[in-house]
């Protein structure tokens, strides 16, 4: 019961805790390097100034603690939290009780984050330099690297037994199995020969942050405001239909074409801002949409006002992204995937005929069937299949020769949802001087696009998808990142014991867009759509 307890406030913390991180927005006017945040400075000239202050500890209760380990927990504090936990609309029934659940729901949050992260921790590891603050370890475990590339891990501690003191140090990139780290305190103790233990912690930070923005609330008397709101309950005003879409167009007939009706009505929404001042939460799974609806709306609102907008994203390359898309707006013609596929994309901007005939022109997919061999190393628990890296060297090439007045190398990326197979990729491009072309698995592409996108499944001959190749959210993205081409080569006879899969195969086999191998396909009857030619 207690550890139901907590998986369901965990859940309720991630489902309706955005709002606090919407007002933290407000409150600090950059992110704090440390645990540093922005205090204001009565000035007694009108301006406001900031200095920089201390985020207070905020450390775990060990009530919360005991709650979840189910270690004797206090009987009272548990009755309490249940109710919170069966009825969410306890928690706003006062400010001073919203205040106390949703702080106990960041607690609970950062232990769960805590106890996921201490799952990576690595014994007798050798760290080596490699310049000036800059050292390597090495490691195979695939389920490391993914944590890495999500951002899940970051900071860490080196331990030895020779050594009472701990050395701190931060995560600065990855080269498959090479993860490179910086080391700050008591980096003058390092010894290169010594094994260390590694020891990861979480960025406490954005806890810290969401209780600062709680002591906000409170302090400024915003739950009236935020929380209990009368506008929650009130109808939202909806223009009339027409206005509704004249309202999107705004964004321009290339953006506006590419938006479904979820996105266009989430454009009118945060445009109108019937709700103001409280946020509008947009959020969906990978592969969805969700930058290109942000890109919409902040276009909308330039185009129809002369307003000021500040845009924050999480990472440099969000950031990046972003801009990339409001200065050059590459719009993507997506591929859309719910039990239905729909492919939108200009059909005259990458032409295959020479090399392929028999494919259908105005079709902008290619699955191509190739019969590999899925492969692991003595050492390492990725997969590979050099058949399939040959078929995508093949591809390169032929969109280089054919198209290489409108295809840059830099247009092309290659994703696969195997470490060792993107390594392959990776050295076989280098040898053949496609030096511009990324490639990496889908957590390297989430919130990317490229003009060209070519999939290596990997899985081949095999009785089973494998979970990588199968998982809905990498699937989505490695489906959703090409702009005008998607070439993905794998396995029918293996990919199609998915169900997924065998919709998308079918509906590629039915809309011209499936290549034989010597190993004939034939997909199963079912009901998919069929682009007009």
């Amino acid at each position: 019961m207690v550890h139901n307890i907590f998986n369901q406030f965990i859940l309720h913390h991630r489902r309706c805790f955005h709002v606090i991180k919407k007002i933290d927005l407000r409150v600090f006017t950059s992110w704090p390097v440390n645990n540093d945040s922005l205090e204001s400075i009565d000035s007694g000239d009108g301006r406001d100034y900031f200095k920089m202050g201390k985020l207070a500890d905020y450390p775990i209760p060990d009530k919360v603690v005991s709650v979840a380990l189910n270690r004797e927990p206090s009987q009272k504090f548990l009755d309490r939290i249940s109710r919170w936990a069966e009825d969410t609309s306890l928690t706003r029934t006062g400010k001073n009780t919203y205040n106390e659940a949703f702080r106990t729901m960041i607690y609970f949050e950062e232990f769960h984050e805590q106890q996921v992260v201490e799952k990576f921790n690595l014994k007798g590891v050798k760290v080596q330099p490699v310049n000036w603050n800059e050292f390597l370890f090495e490691s195979t475990m695939e389920s490391l690297g993914i944590a890495i590339d999500n951002g899940l891990l970051g900071r860490f501690v080196l331990h030895s037994t020779g050594d009472a003191q701990e050395i701190s140090g931060s995560i600065s990139g990855r080269d498959n199995d090479q993860i490179y780290v910086s080391l700050y305190d008591g980096v003058e103790r390092f010894n290169e020969d010594t094994f260390y233990d590694i020891k990861f912690e979480i960025n406490r930070i954005p806890f810290q942050v969401q209780h600062k923005a709680l002591d906000f609330i409170r302090s400024h008397k915003l739950f009236e405001i935020l929380i209990e709101n009368p506008k929650y309950s009130t109808q939202e005003k909806n223009p009339p239909e027409n206005e509704l879409r004249e309202s999107a167009m705004l964004c321009g007939n290339e953006l506006n074409n590419s938006l479904n009706e979820e996105q266009m009505q989430a454009v009118e929404k945060i445009s109108s801002g019937n709700y103001h001042p409280l946020p509008y939460i947009l959020y969906g799974p990978a592969g969805t949409g969700k930058t290109k609806t942000i890109v919409a709306a902040i276009l909308n609102i330039l185009k129809g006002s002369t307003k000021h907008i500040l845009v924050c994203a999480q990472s440099n390359a969000a950031c990046d992204e972003i801009a990339e898309r409001l200065s050059i707006l590459h719009v993507p013609n997506h591929l859309f995937y719910d039990g239905l596929l729909e492919a939108k994309a200009s059909p005259d901007v990458i032409d295959l005929s020479d090399t392929f005939p028999h494919l259908n022109p105005k079709f902008p997919v290619i699955f191509q069937s190739v019969q590999g061999f899925c492969q692991k190393t003595d050492n390492d628990t990725s997969s590979y299949n050099t058949d399939e890296v040959d078929v995508v060297l093949k591809f390169i090439g032929i969109i280089q020769t054919t198209n290489s007045d409108k295809i840059k190398l830099s247009d092309i990326g290659v994703v696969s949802p195997y470490r060792l197979q993107c390594k392959m990729i990776r050295q076989a491009c280098r040898e053949n001087n496609f030096n511009d072309i990324t490639v990496g698995t889908s957590e390297t592409f989430q919130g990317q696009e490229r003009k060209v996108i070519i999939v290596s499944t990997v899985q081949s001959n095999q009785r089973y998808v494998g979970k990588f190749v199968s998982d809905p959210q990498r699937m989505n993205v490695m489906l959703t990142r090409a702009i005008n081409l998607l070439v993905v080569i794998g396995d029918p006879h293996t990919l199609g014991k998915d169900e997924k899969w065998a919709t998308f195969i079918e509906f590629c086999y039915k809309n011209g867009g499936f290549i034989q191998s010597n190993h004939i396909f034939h997909p199963k009857v079912g009901k998919v759509a069929i682009v007009p030619t």
